[in-house]
């Protein structure tokens, strides 16, 4: 599927592959019914955040990608960052409680030497594990 987005695009794109940081912590303390509610609120408020000639997908567990008709690495991290700020600030009632979390995003854009997905994937994937290791809640270029 990512190379077929890669595909449809005329010359770049960027990617951010998004980890909902403690997310087992929500399904262990009030249930995997909690957890998928903050799952669909989270998918719908990103989808709400870029535009409708982006896609988002969840990707695996509580993984997501986006993949951005973006060319350059300031719009990709503020595009990165505009998004984490809106995560750190979504509230999900659940049975008279509030889910809070955050998240951390490892991006990567295509260009002359990446120009496949799975590389893409490689990147992103690398750098969503700095930014876990810093702490989470943060976003890192790859």
């Amino acid at each position: 599927r990512i190379e077929t987005l890669m595909s449809s695009r005329a010359e770049c794109i960027g990617f951010l592959l998004i980890d909902i940081d403690d997310f087992k912590e929500i399904n262990d303390q009030f249930g995997h019914q909690a957890g998928d509610r903050f799952l669909i609120r989270f998918g719908q408020e990103i989808s709400d955040a870029v535009r409708t000639s982006d896609f988002v997908f969840r990707y695996a567990g509580d993984e997501f990608v986006v993949v951005l008709q973006i060319c350059d690495e300031v719009s990709l991290m503020n595009t990165a960052e505009r998004l984490r700020q809106k995560i750190e600030e979504l509230t999900v009632s659940w049975q008279g409680h509030s889910l809070h979390s955050t998240i951390s995003i490892g991006l990567a854009l295509s260009n002359d030497a990446v120009r496949n997905g799975e590389e893409l994937m490689r990147i992103a994937d690398d750098a969503l594990y700095r930014a876990k290791n810093s702490g989470g809640n943060s976003s890192v270029l790859g």
